[in-house]
């Protein structure tokens, strides 16, 4: 009887003590979301370990609900491209908004007016990747907003056009799109956070959702100003497996540096290919214009 009350201990102990030193460990959890009305005394090694465990399997599920879609998403893909098909929205002209130069890169090789200015690759992945429950935020705002919506539960955007925000504004509104929020942060004339292309400063524009949890997204898409210093923000935002980053124009040689600082190595990235029927005219623009998707599947 002694040794099976000693063995009974010392399994109480070692689980006790796996439990404690499993705690300090998990970083992001915060003890203070559980609450003494469901059992769990605020603050306790129970409580850490209880929302380690539903983080752990929350974390588990969204990783691969997204890898299984994209790897499926793939192979759907693959067919497309051996048959020289796409998949693209028919675009209603009252949801346009935007341009394409020149035009005829449309459908087959970007999207039009009623989808985001990426390679049709990256929007086709997208497409059945995202989920009608996820949150997304995008720094850049435009015909992708408007797709976005369509796919998700809700849509964060930040733009520093005022102009583009009111002609979003009225898209939106006339066609009843509720679950888009617009923020509209313009370039300030002081500041230490400057983009490549329009100078200094886009402190509020970088920092527009700082009010937002780190890992509390599930896509985030860097498609505006700045995207340099948006993608350091965007890789604390997102969610830390099974989420989605996308960075638009990505070849571009001044976001490398970023990349490389920025972005996890342990990400799954995806870098969206284009058709090989180009003409000469298409294959200049492709280059000029930088058009060129990539994105990341976020995994510990």
């Amino acid at each position: 009887a002694k040794k099976r009350i000693r063995a009974a201990f010392a399994i109480f102990a070692f689980t006790w003590v796996l439990r404690l030193r499993m705690a300090p460990s998990l970083s992001g959890i915060s003890t203070g979301r559980s609450s003494a009305a469901n059992g769990v005394v605020v603050g306790s090694p129970d409580a850490i370990v209880r929302s380690h465990v539903s983080n752990s399997r929350s974390n588990f599920t969204a990783g691969v609900s997204t890898m299984s879609s994209y790897t499926d998403a793939l192979s759907l893909l693959a067919k497309l491209k051996a048959v020289g098909s796409v998949s693209h929205v028919l675009c209603n002209s009252s949801l346009e908004i935007g341009w394409r130069q020149p035009e005829n890169l449309v459908p087959c090789h970007i999207g039009n007016k009623c989808e985001p200015w990426w390679v049709r690759d990256a929007i086709y992945l997208m497409e059945h990747i995202i989920r009608p429950n996820w949150k997304v935020l995008e720094w850049g705002a435009g015909s992708s907003t408007v797709w976005l919506s369509s796919h998700a539960g809700s849509v964060t955007t930040i733009e520093d056009s005022g102009q583009w925000v009111r002609d979003l504004g009225i898209i939106l509104e006339t066609h009843g799109i509720k679950n888009v929020e617009l923020r509209h942060h313009n370039r300030q004339a002081n500041g230490t956070m400057p983009s490549a292309s329009r100078g200094c400063c886009y402190d509020n524009y970088v920092t527009g959702a700082s009010d937002l949890q780190d890992g509390s997204l599930d896509m985030v898409s860097i498609d505006g100003r700045a995207r340099e210093i948006c993608l350091k923000e965007a890789v604390r935002l997102v969610a830390p497996v099974g989420g989605i980053l996308v960075l638009d124009n990505s070849v571009r040689e001044r976001y490398q540096e970023a990349i490389e600082k920025n972005v996890p190595k342990t990400w799954i990235r995806h870098d969206a290919t284009l058709m090989n029927n180009m003409t000469a005219k298409q294959d200049y623009w492709i280059k000029k214009d930088d058009l060129f998707t990539t994105f990341w599947i976020t995994r510990y």
